[in-house]
């Protein structure tokens, strides 16, 4: 049997792998990874992070607790033929100043008794914008019962009216119906023309307008009726 050497087997390359040094070396703290420095900056950074985290979802829940309590706010609006936005006013508010009902009326009374024999028809149906239900009714009633409408059908007469002063507005205010109203009062000049002949006659007109809502009446305002007084 062969002797083992033992110088040899001190001198293998496995074996000095597979031992353990004597003294380990032992790093400082300071020269592992980033130091304690480092890991304080982290430390303070995670900290201000989370705590900005936390007031900003304190502010999250604030307001969606609010948002939650609080009735939303709905607004309506009216859209016209151009796609613009109409304001919704109620009918208890005038919704236009005095010149423009002025202006109003006075472009009724010039549309409604301007009628031609060849046109009346088309002439009165432009006038009807003007009124209210109740308002028309009492515009068709009145040239009935005056025979204007049979005179101008009849003798082929074309009549018109003239504005002949300044209209005025005598009273406005809210009506018993909850509705703001105007009366409003102009002298008018009706004049007759047919067959080379020609006729006039003096009145003044009083004109009663309500409000009316803007989503069924172009203007807001409407007539509601009328009386024709004699200027003599």
């Amino acid at each position: 049997m062969a002797a083992i050497d033992p110088v040899q087997s001190t001198t293998n390359p496995q074996a000095r792998t597979d031992r353990l040094p004597a003294k380990l070396t032992v790093e400082p703290v300071e020269l592992i990874g980033i130091g304690i420095a480092g890991w304080k900056r982290l430390w303070r950074l995670s900290f201000g992070t989370n705590i900005i985290q936390g007031v900003v979802n304190i502010g999250l829940v604030i307001a969606v607790v609010v948002l939650a309590t609080q009735p939303a706010i709905v607004k309506f609006v009216a859209v016209n033929a151009e796609g613009g936005e109409t304001p919704l006013i109620t009918t208890n508010k005038p919704m236009m100043g005095d010149a423009a009902v002025l202006t109003f009326a006075q472009r009724a009374v010039e549309d409604s008794f301007s009628l031609g024999f060849a046109s009346y028809r088309l002439d009165m149906q432009r006038a009807r914008k003007f009124y209210s239900a109740a308002g028309w009714n009492g515009y068709l009633e009145a040239l009935h019962k005056s025979h204007d409408l049979l005179a101008v059908r009849r003798r082929q007469l074309d009549m018109t009216v003239v504005v002949s002063g300044p209209p005025t507005v005598v009273r406005q205010g809210v009506q018993a119906n909850g509705r703001y109203g105007w009366v409003v009062q102009m002298p008018v000049r009706l004049v007759f023309e047919g067959d080379g002949k020609r006729s006039a006659n003096d009145w003044i007109m009083a004109i009663h307008l309500q409000r009316r809502s803007n989503l069924t009446n172009p203007y807001g305002i409407a007539i509601q009726h009328f009386r024709m007084l004699s200027a003599a």
